[in-house]
């Protein structure tokens, strides 16, 4: 996947939200901005779940279908053997579209432009004139294969799929809000299934405007009016008065992590006799609630990019596909059970023409809508616009919510009243879900803020997010949540200084522990809890929250817990002297310096956080680094181990990546803190060995460095042979040259004379060194290669080649014997 440089863009100076000021405010950036449509594509249609399709749309072997995510073009295919797969619809040769078709049946799809040929289970069937060719024997077969997308997920027949590795299980990234899937896919006692043909086009006008619009009740009274005026033209006597009656329905809404969001009204504007007749149709799979929420109309955001619009009548799929800032591509799809009764099925289609269809009353009364408030957007000189600030008078609001209750989910945010209300506060939850993944991460770090419901969030345009270091925390109760935004049996993250804490609510009692799962750093207020337990999302461990304690794998090191107690309806917690740490055996450090390396290498130093002395470390070790998104990334120390009072590590802005490199680049400034781990030592230097041969491909030279001056400091024979493409490539070149002198043997690749052979450097080496190499894969294959060839005991290469964080969600340094 293409990386995506930042831009810099202050998130949160774009949201306005002061809930106890009674201030929502979202700016006119978030809706115009270039910079912030390329984050958008970037971290949530790029980086997190999208929605691409049923797997009712392939219901034989060898069909396929062809969507898109974002900037790439996606190929879903079931295969021979029924199984389901999501590839980059581009050929493996030269990148052309693979298959330019929308849907259909075939088993072998042949590129157009040199004729190679792919099977519907993605391999490559057949490379032309391959013997003709003079491909390079080294060639693998498999890697013409098609390229599967990172992750991909099948939720009860809905499709989902993620250019990146580092997300969730699909039914953690849902969750309760897969509750309202439950409720529609239930309906279909055979199956939901799409009625054939689609309605597709395009809007002049910001994709959130269409997220916002499913949860926007308020509008429906005015930009609807002509199809209200018809409906009343329509109506029988047993709908009349029924327009009326609709401005006291009862009407909410739910709110859940990651900006989904339901929208629900309790009249469903139907005549009885269909009501019940649907009802009866829906019975074999709902159970009591299902079939009373079946005759509520229910409109569903799984956000970025689907849209569930169901009412007795109809059942409406939308898929949205920002195009631009200011443009927007949609589909539209009628969903039905599989074995409708054919009258049933004629009123859905009517239902679906009538109001949802490209000639209907929605689309275009919504459409126009759209672009007009684009252009009224883009007035720059204009103030803040007012549009969320109806409901959050909450006064008025019960305690708790019956409808939640009945269907058994908790919500992070919800509202409940009279249709008239026109609750804007719904709007919310999506757009702080929305600030806290593009601003990578909550930056409310004050110790008494609440966490939560009415979380304030806010940062001065002055304070960019990660420029300013937290406040130190001193030990003793520090306030963090209100009680009554914690949710039972809901984990909720908050933070203290360089803490993040989860927190749990059962009953009267709180559980505070640390958010880092201490498996692979997954963040454990996105998971669930379970009785006493709460479970970790990423790999299902799971960890008591009375003690931390690991109570299943692949968890085996207990969390930190933190007493926690309600005081006069407030949530504290007791920090004690070490609790400035991440977590037990976290470093709390600061970025004191920051330069370029080389070109694309940013070098960064820290110290200690707390100004205390840093732990030492041994050549070859490195730091596993807790970034504000939460993602886990280790780097090795390049400094002298006989310097321990900074530590330092440099990163490559990597294409492609994961995001950890492209995060450092752009968040890790001076004076920025960060949590760490204490140095950790994989790749160890033989310190006794008579000689060693350090051998460096790229930005694998910075464990060597160390190593090279530990051994200089022992005044052992080493020598360390530096390859890369070219002199402006090799990091801390200056720095190298002058401290190991003729022990340094560049290789840059651009020069004649100058490439790495490593035959001759093995032969010519001594039998009694110690072989280390960090650097490609392919690098570190040639060093093994070699000295098998040449002889070399077994185990005499050491490497370091850099893989995954088991349960992490990235790269870091693997090392291997």
């Amino acid at each position: 996947m293409n990386e995506t440089v930042r831009s810099p863009v202050d998130i949160e100076a774009l949201i306005d939200d002061r809930p106890e000021d009674g201030v929502f405010r979202v700016h006119r950036d978030v809706y115009t901005s270039p910079d912030v449509f390329q984050l958008e594509m970037a971290e949530f249609f790029e980086k997190g779940w999208v929605f691409v399709g049923l797997a009712s749309e392939l219901p034989r072997p060898n069909d396929y279908k062809t969507v898109a995510i974002s900037r790439y073009p996606l190929l879903l295919t079931r295969d021979d053997a029924g199984e389901l797969h999501c590839f980059i619809n581009s050929c493996r040769h030269r990148g052309m579209v693979l298959v330019p078709h929308q849907n259909g049946n075939q088993r072998y799809h042949s590129c157009r432009y040199h004729g190679w040929v792919f099977d519907s289970a993605g391999r490559c069937a057949e490379l032309t004139q391959k013997e003709e060719g003079c491909y390079p024997p080294a060639l693998n077969p498999r890697l013409a294969d098609l390229q599967p997308v990172a992750r991909f997920a099948n939720y009860r027949g809905f499709l989902f799929a993620s250019l990146s590795p580092d997300v969730p299980e699909l039914e953690a990234h849902l969750g309760d809000a897969k509750k309202f899937l439950d409720l529609t896919l239930d309906k279909g006692a055979d199956g939901m299934e799409f009625v054939p043909g689609a309605t597709r086009y395009t809007f002049r006008a910001n994709w959130k405007l269409q997220i916002e619009n499913a949860l926007d009740i308020y509008h429906f009274g005015y930009t609807h009016a002509s199809y209200i005026d018809l409906l009343a033209r329509r109506a029988t006597d047993k709908l009349k008065g029924q327009a009326s009656a609709e401005e006291k329905d009862i009407q909410g809404s739910f709110g859940f992590r990651g900006g989904h969001a339901v929208q629900w009204r309790e009249n469903a504007r139907v005549t009885p006799t269909l009501l019940e007749r649907r009802k009866a149709s829906y019975s074999r799979a709902l159970d009591e609630v299902g079939t009373r929420w079946a005759g509520y109309g229910v409109n569903v955001t799984i956000f970025p990019n689907l849209q569930i619009v169901e009412n007795v009548s109809s059942l409406i799929l939308r898929v949205i596909r920002p195009l631009r800032a200011d443009l927007t591509e949609m589909e539209v799809r009628c969903l039905a059970p599989v074995g409708e009764d054919p009258d049933l099925r004629e009123a859905r289609i009517r239902d679906y023409e009538d109001f949802f269809g490209a000639g209907g009353f929605a689309t275009p009364d919504d459409s126009v809508v759209y672009e007009l408030s684009q252009r009224g957007l883009e007035a720059a000189q204009a103030d803040w616009t007012l549009g969320y600030l109806r409901g959050m008078d909450r006064s008025r609001l019960p305690a708790t919510n019956p409808y939640e209750q009945e269907l058994g989910i908790v919500s992070e945010d919800w509202t409940l009243g009279p249709r008239t209300v026109g609750d804007e506060s719904r709007f919310h939850g999506t757009y702080r879900a929305w600030r806290e993944r593009l601003g990578r991460g909550p930056r409310d770090a004050r110790a008494d803020a609440p966490q939560g419901r009415h979380r304030a969030g806010t940062a001065s345009a002055s304070q960019a997010p990660g420029r300013s270091p937290p406040a130190a925390v001193s030990a003793g109760w520090h306030t963090v949540a209100s009680l009554a935004d914690l949710a039972p049996g809901r984990p909720r993250r908050v933070h203290v200084g360089t803490l993040a804490i989860a927190l749990v609510r059962q009953g009267d009692e709180i559980h505070a522990i640390s958010d880092r799962c201490s498996h692979g750093a997954g963040s454990l207020s996105e998971g669930r809890v379970d009785g006493r337990e709460i479970e970790c999302p990423f790999h299902g461990g799971r960890f008591d929250l009375s003690s931390g304690a690991p109570t299943s794998a692949p968890c085996t090191k207990p969390v930190k817990r933190w007493p926690a107690r309600i005081d006069d309806g407030r949530v504290q917690i007791l920090l004690d002297e070490t609790s400035p740490a991440e977590d037990s055996g976290m470093l709390p450090l600061r970025v004191t310096r920051r330069y370029m390396a080389a070109a694309a290498i940013l070098a960064l130093e820290f110290e200690h956080a707390q100004g205390a002395p840093l732990p030492g470390f041994s050549a070859g070790a490195h730091l596993d680094l807790m970034l504000p998104s939460g993602l886990a990334r280790s780097y090795s120390l390049c400094n002298d181990p006989a310097d321990p009072s900074v530590y330092r590590i440099a990163v490559q802005l990597a294409k492609p990546s994961l995001g950890g490199s492209e995060e450092v680049h752009a968040a890790l400034h001076e004076n920025v803190r960060i949590a760490t781990s204490m140095p950790v030592n994989d790749f160890e230097l033989d310190e006794h060995a008579p000689a060693s041969l350090l051998i460096a491909g790229g930005i694998g030279v910075t464990p060597l460095m160390a190593m090279a001056y530990r051994l200089q400091a022992l005044g052992r024979r080493f020598e360390l042979h530096y390859a890369c493409r070219s002199r402006d490539c090799m990091a801390f070149l200056p720095e190298l040259q002058a401290r190991l002198g003729p022990a340094l043997h560049l290789h840059p690749g651009d020069e004649a004379g100058c490439r790495l052979d490593l035959e001759a450097l093995l032969e010519g080496a001594s039998r009694d060194s110690a072989i280390y190499v960090c650097g490609p894969d392919r690098l570190i294959s040639a060093v093994e290669a070699t000295a098998r060839k040449l002889g070399w005991p077994d185990g005499r290469v050491r490497k370091e080649t850099f893989g995954a964080v088991p349960g992490a969600a990235g790269p870091r340094p693997a090392s291997l014997p």
